[in-house]
């Protein structure tokens, strides 16, 4: 059977890909990350319905994978801690801001020739190389933590039940025994020596990247803040990267399909309307 719902996170996804998609499947916006699997398990776990609701998500890669180097275009699935499949997708690239200011859609949307907005990316990208790879640390080891978090429920219990032994020793060496592998391992994830290290390492790696590796490695969002002045300087309405976003929407809504713009929007949207 046929995808029959697509979760995304906020609205400029849910607009571009309703654009590019047109239409099918359906778009819902579900919020963070975080929620959309659990919207996608509610649908598809949901027996009331006659027909099965085959939902999927597609969210923001960010800073908690590194970027994949397998050949296609196709995006990401997305995989719980087990290494299992889930059904969901994710960015080749940081987010979709990493491909509204792509060259290619700037060319076509905006009318800068490719090479200035290569320039425009590498340029911007020079400042925010420490912050980008202060940002890949804390992502990084985001996801090696604990999971879940602390559960300050003793041993499972559920609603109305109480521990059988409430005297403060049974209940500090709860404590201490709740506590201690979570603290353990923050302690040598995040230790100084660790975090810096990382961090040189990230440092290393977005040093001299071209306009196309910094369009995987940096954060969209910031890249679009950051070249701020290069669009100012050739239209000077856009002064924040709400004008930017605005622009390339009147270009987003031309009778024009979006097909051929970008690879990714190809192989993304034959994934999707075959799933």
């Amino acid at each position: 059977m046929a995808m029959t719902k697509l979760y995304v996170e906020g609205k400029l996804d849910a607009e571009w890909l309703n654009r590019l998609l047109e239409g099918l499947p359906p778009l819902e916006i579900g919020g963070s990350k975080e929620e959309l699997p659990h919207l996608m398990r509610r649908d598809r776990d949901d027996k009331r319905n006659p027909v099965p609701i085959l939902s999927w998500f597609l969210r923001d890669r960010d800073f908690d994978y590194l970027p994949d180097n397998s050949p296609g275009h196709d995006p990401c699935r997305v995989v719980n801690r087990s290494g299992n499949p889930l059904c969901g997708y994710r960015w080749r690239r940081h987010e979709i801001e990493n491909y509204l200011i792509d060259p290619v859609v700037i060319e076509a949307a905006l009318g800068i020739p490719h090479n200035a907005m290569e320039a425009a990316i590498s340029a911007a990208a020079q400042p925010l190389l420490f912050y980008e790879a202060a940002r890949w640390t804390v992502g990084q080891m985001r996801t090696e933590l604990p999971r879940p978090g602390l559960d300050t429920r003793y041993d499972n219990l559920g609603d109305y039940q109480l521990p059988g032994n409430l005297t403060e020793a049974n209940i500090g060496a709860w404590l201490e025994q709740r506590t201690s592998p979570y603290r353990e391992a923050v302690t040598t994830i995040m230790s100084t020596a660790e975090t810096m290290r990382r961090f040189t390492e990230f440092c290393d790696r977005l040093r001299g990247l071209d306009a196309a590796s910094i369009l995987i490695w940096y954060s969209g969002k910031d890249l679009l803040a950051a070249l701020i002045p290069f669009f100012e300087s050739k239209f000077p309405s856009c002064k924040q990267p709400d004008d930017v976003l605005r622009r390339l929407a009147d270009w987003r809504d031309r009778p024009t399909p979006l097909d051929g713009i970008l690879p990714e929007w190809d192989a993304l949207k034959l994934l999707l309307q075959a799933a």
